[in-house]
């Protein structure tokens, strides 16, 4: 591809999303866990066991889970800090009240611990299979990881309610995607949808068709990243970008419409092929090296059908989204 031009096009919004490598050989992965950056962790993994490192804002006790929902209950819990200047961790669990139990079997080793004056570091690592019913399985797929903190240490009663210090965040542990390493000044085009208000319904598959860019001659796109909108993480839970049919009706270019509904236009059936996916916890995907998606040919895709599912349990009213997709391209 080296006699082709660089460029680049986001195809996906995300607000909060973070795949920065540690400096350090044993951290080859981090995420922002919280919207304000107060809490974060890096890890990376072997065959049979992980490694986590989590820099939270405070200087009390900090908690980090495994949970099969995203909720409080049945979840596989940590919790540590830095007391008098020792570290401390122990293993929880919770039931399917949310009622939080000291685990009989502690599966996650202490590394170590430290704290300034505004914040607390913790490394523990555990087996990705424990053996134990109360520690939550670490696969390949998305894990949904909880966190929350509070400004004082676990104390002798155990610890004191968090109370908004929370939250929740899905991450592909073991999965995590390549990391971009695109050279500055790589071109780029964004596919952003409009302003979709999200029904007042627990599930919404919404698309939208757009046009690539018209180019003289060949590129390639070498990165496609989905961006999304700060606060909606949770809220998109999956994206598909299909090709359409080439000699598609342009009146309906940039026009959304919720997917499969009767009243869709006929044009919106001709995107049949699926050029690229994203779920939850994933994140964007570079191409190996001298490999790309062509683009800017006769046989290349010309009109595509952006495809969001919005995860709506709550049934929340009035969210507004305009995610986007970015493809990287050379």
């Amino acid at each position: 591809m080296s006699e082709n031009q660089p460029l680049c096009a986001l195809v996906f919004l995300t607000s909060l999303f973070c795949s920065a490598c540690s400096q350090g050989t044993r951290f080859v992965h981090s995420a922002a866990l919280d919207a304000d950056g107060r809490y974060s962790i890096k890890w990376g993994f072997d065959e049979s066991t992980i490694t986590f490192e989590v820099e939270v804002e405070t200087r009390g006790y900090i908690g980090f889970g495994l949970s099969p929902t995203g909720a409080m209950s049945s979840s596989d819990i940590v919790i540590g800090g830095v007391l008098s200047g020792s570290p401390y961790l122990q293993d929880y669990y919770t039931d399917s009240n949310r009622k939080v139990h000291k685990d009989a079997l502690q599966s996650y080793q202490l590394l170590y611990g430290r704290e300034n004056d505004t914040h607390t570091v913790l490394a523990f690592s555990r087996n990705l299979q424990t053996c134990d019913d109360n520690d939550q399985i670490i696969t390949g797929s998305t894990v949904r990881v909880i966190w929350a903190f509070h400004e004082e240490d676990v104390g002798m009663s155990g610890p004191v309610y968090h109370g908004t210090n929370r939250g929740r965040k899905s991450l592909r542990l073991l999965n995590p995607g390549t990391s971009s390493s695109i050279p500055a000044g790589t071109a780029f085009f964004d596919l952003q949808n409009e302003e979709v208000p999200v029904p007042h319904k627990d599930t919404t598959y919404w698309c939208q068709i757009f046009k690539f860019p018209e180019l003289k001659k060949k590129h390639h796109i070498i990165r496609i990243e989905p961006m999304i909108q700060k606060g909606h993480e949770n809220l998109v839970h999956h994206i598909l970008l299909y090709q359409c049919d080439s000699d598609l009706n342009e009146s309906e270019i940039n026009r959304g419409h919720e997917c499969y509904h009767p009243n869709m236009p006929d044009s919106f059936f001709t995107c049949e092929t699926v050029l690229f996916a994203w779920a939850i916890g994933g994140e964007g995907f570079t191409y190996p090296p001298h490999v790309g998606m062509s683009i800017g040919t006769s046989i290349d895709p010309v009109y595509v059908q952006m495809e969001i599912h919005f995860d709506n349990p709550s049934i929340q009213r009035g969210t507004v989204c305009h995610d986007t997709l970015t493809h990287c391209t050379k």
